[in-house]
């Protein structure tokens, strides 16, 4: 049986970065790989949106973003993920996201 797809989307524009950073780290240590494919998805503060490949030990310490080899571009389309031309349909997205334009909604 092939795993669900979960997508966790971390870090963000908000004031409140750092606290997504911790929270998507708990997120990623405690999530059952045997039931779940993850998605690691950071945001910079800067607003932009990757597919992160990398070490998710590299998360709390805010070290994600630093290499661009681990980093491919992503973007929402038509109910999808895009990265370049593949299309992810995950069946979870798990917003890690604090302050405005997370929990805020802005």
């Amino acid at each position: 049986m092939k795993r669900p797809t979960a997508a966790i989307l971390f870090g963000g524009k908000s004031d409140e970065y750092e606290i997504s950073l911790l929270s998507a780290d708990t997120v990623f240590s405690h999530i059952d790989r045997k039931k779940w494919r993850v998605l690691p998805i950071g945001i910079t503060r800067q607003g932009k949106w990757y597919l992160y490949r990398g070490c998710l030990c590299r998360i709390k310490e805010d070290l994600w973003h630093q290499k661009k080899k681990y980093l491919t571009p992503i973007r929402f389309a038509h109910g999808a993920l895009l990265c370049g031309r593949k299309r992810i349909r995950p069946q979870v997205i798990l917003p890690v996201l604090h302050g405005g334009q997370g929990e805020g909604g802005d």
